[in-house]
């Protein structure tokens, strides 16, 4: 499947299910996580704003507002490849980037939240509604690593890291 998607890719076939260009992704969804999570399921609004080379691939950009522990904007650079079905396209998609921290941290203790890094992979589907726009549905595993800094008492300013594995879960429309 990943050689039809790369040999599409050095074709250069023009689309037929989704427009060549700019493609606008916006979603809403969650970041699903065990129940041992103080938030198990937070919420995450993501834009893609992406170039669609040709019917096999886009790359772009994408930022939001996501809650973890505290509300983070994530930024990062995104690769979809697509499989052009009947009448919707499939799509896998990877990303890597960076989530900015925009509040002060909630817990007891802590100082300073610093963001970190996030990278995800994610599968989907893209079902056209009419010729400007469609909706998508897509799962995922999202990583993000945050940097805090605490406050101790005894041993003064330390640096603390916070690990997430999380399922993303994500429905929202697409506009070429």
């Amino acid at each position: 499947m990943l050689v039809l998607c790369l040999a599409g890719c050095l074709t250069g076939l023009e689309a037929q299910n989704i427009p060549k260009g700019y493609m606008n992704l916006t979603t809403f969804g969650i970041l699903a996580g065990t129940h041992a999570d103080a938030r198990p399921a937070p919420l995450s609004l993501i834009s893609e704003h992406q170039y669609k080379f040709n019917r096999f691939m886009a790359l772009g950009l994408f930022t939001g507002i996501e809650q973890l522990n505290e509300n983070l904007m994530p930024v990062a650079v995104n690769l979809k490849l697509f499989v052009p079905a009947r009448k919707t396209d499939l799509f896998l998609a990877v990303s890597c980037g960076y989530s900015i921290a925009l509040e002060k941290p909630s817990e007891f203790g802590m100082k300073k939240a610093l963001g970190g890094i996030l990278a995800g992979s994610e599968a989907g589907i893209i079902i056209p509604v009419n010729a400007m726009s469609a909706i998508v549905l897509a799962v995922g595993y999202r990583y993000n690593k945050l940097n805090y800094i605490l406050e101790n008492w005894w041993m003064g300013e330390i640096e603390r890291k916070i690990t997430y594995n999380r399922v993303s879960v994500r429905i929202g429309i697409v506009l070429y």
